[in-house]
Formats: C-alpha cells, structure tokens, sequence
C-alpha cells in the first residue's frame, strides 16, 4: 500500500470536549475489551497494568468492559470538567440523538423504539463502570503518589429522562490537581449508533482518545512531538495481537493480522468519522517513509521501529506537514 498522505482539506474544524485525564483514564481506556483475570484472594476478575489496577466487582465479568463503557466515562469526565460538580446530569434524549439516534423522529413510535434500544446500550455501559475500581500510582505532576483502590461511581439514578452520574471525587480530584487536561474529539465520546463490534469500530475510540491525549501534552508541543506516536504506541491502544503472541504460535502473518487492520482503524477515523485530517508512516523526526522504502521494509520492522504521523481535524485545523513527500 502506497504511504497515505490525502489531505481531507474540506473539514470543518470540530469542537473537542475538555476533560481531566492522567494515569487511571488512559489504563482505563487501553484495558477495554482484554481480558480479565480472576484472583481468588479478592474474589474479582482484574488486570494489573503500567502500575495501575483495574478491578471488576463482579466476579463472572472476566471477558472485557467494552468501547460503549468507555465512551461513557469520557462522556461523563467532560461534563465533570465543564461543570466542576462530582455529579453530572446526562440527557438521555440528548445523548442518544448526539449518537445518531432517531429520538425526535416525528412517528411517536419509531422515536420511543430508538430511545429504548439507546437506553439499553446506556444501561449496560452504566452498570458495567460501575463495576469497576481502579488502583494506580502517579509519577509526574503535583498529585504524584500511591493511589489505594477506589471506585469509579460511587451513586446513581434516572429520573424523568435525567441519568445523574456521582464520580468518585478521590478519582478525580488528583487529575485536577495534576491539571492534565486533554481535548477529546466527540466521536470518543459517543455510543454511535449501528456501530458493530468490529475491530475496526470497536477500535476508534481508544485509538482516538490516544492520539488526542498525546497531542494535548504540553511537553510534546514543546518538544514539537505532539504529532507523532510510534507505532507501537498506537498499537498499544488496540485489541490488535502482538508480534511477539503471534510469534509464540508460529504465525508471521504480520502484514493481514497487525498492519492492515490498525490501517483501517486509522482510514476510518479519517475517511468516516472525519476526525484525523491526514496520517501517514514515518521516521522518528516526521519524514515520511517512500514508496519504496516501504516496499522494501519488512511489515515486522515498520510496526516495531516506525512512527505514524497524524493531524487531528478535531484540533486544530489542518496544516501541511514539514515533509510534503
């Protein structure tokens, strides 16, 4: 495949949602939809991560908490940081239009059957965060420090359409202090409707919210490497196998089971969601790979030593890159 360099020069710049984010939130984001191991001594299913501790109160939930859950989460931090207040209201009617639900259509029917499918997703993704408590140890920042578990919500109700969402403000209030904020495009924060549960869609958030975080980093602005991740990183953001699992079964099909899925992740956020304006492979100070040096690299060396260059429309507006290629 040539080196994608297309510029999507007609998209509007979108409005990004600010949030709090920090250590708890990216484990968060990364850990959906692995699976989780149970420990007897606490009874829970977990995963132990980068320093962090994720933990699911409910025992039998050892498969995953998916991209719906997730999607919540920073749906619900956005609200935190826009209103300040540990307990946020979320519009049920309003959320599940923004999703691309039909709930105003003018058939009573048809609108009330879109709300209720809406609501159904909503539900599970609520009980599923829930359920979830997290550990986590901060190197960086003012709020540096060994965290103990805590859970992520600690109450919550429905009434008259309104859901309100209590956060736990022992999470939160470390992220303030640290006063890492991040701008997260909307598409993360939706539960977008008749999305499946491809790889690909299954993907988009995680890999959204990465590139977005990475970007916002004030030491990567500085450093002017807010616009580029390795691949590794990125890859680290998906459900994709690793080089080295697909190795341990003798299989070395790199090229269909990594590189061209993590490719369609990246098409999509631009070519559907419209939220990258422009990506490509490059080397670690932007310059983008050739033709032909991408036919002559093997798949395994691009994905463990290459980097990947992107623009968020969502951001800012596009610009060209230093190297036009």
């Amino acid at each position: 495949m040539a080196n994608k360099k297309t510029k999507q020069n007609l998209i509007p710049l979108k409005e990004g949602q600010t949030i709090y984010t920090g250590t708890p939130i990216s484990e968060l984001v990364r850990s959906s939809y692995k699976n989780f191991v149970y420990n007897p001594k606490t009874d829970e299913a977990e995963i132990i991560d980068g320093g962090v501790t994720i933990s699911l109160n409910d025992k039998d939930a050892l498969r995953y908490y998916d991209g719906d859950t997730v999607s919540l989460l920073l749906y619900t931090l956005t609200l935190n940081h826009e209103t300040g207040n540990t307990t946020v209201y979320i519009n049920l009617k309003e959320y599940a239009s923004k999703s691309g639900y039909d709930v105003y259509n003018e058939d009573e029917k048809t609108a009330k059957a879109q709300l209720d499918l809406f609501r159904k997703r909503f539900n599970k993704a609520l009980r599923k965060l829930a359920n979830i408590s997290v550990k986590w140890i901060t190197t960086k920042g003012k709020a540096r420090g060994d965290y103990e578990r805590q859970i992520l919500i600690t109450g919550d109700g429905l009434k008259n359409g309104i859901q309100h969402i209590d956060i736990n403000k022992k999470i939160i209030e470390p992220l303030r202090e640290n006063d890492f904020i991040s701008q997260i495009p909307q598409t993360a924060l939706l539960m977008i409707a008749g999305a499946d549960d491809k790889t690909t869609t299954k993907n988009a958030n995680k890999v959204l919210y990465k590139l977005s975080q990475h970007y916002n980093l004030n030491r990567n602005k500085e450093r002017g490497s807010n616009n580029i991740l390795s691949v590794q990183s990125v890859l680290s953001y998906t459900t994709l196998p690793t080089i080295e699992g697909l190795e341990s079964k003798n299989n070395r099909n790199f090229e269909r089971l990594i590189k061209e899925p993590l490719e369609a992740i990246l098409d999509y956020l631009q070519d559907t969601t419209h939220d990258i304006a422009l990506w490509y492979y490059c080397k670690a100070k932007k310059e983008p790979y050739t033709d032909n040096e991408l036919q002559s690299i093997s798949t395994k060396e691009l994905l463990q030593t290459g980097y990947i260059y992107f623009e968020l429309a969502t951001i800012d507006k596009p610009t060209l890159a230093d190297y036009s290629g």
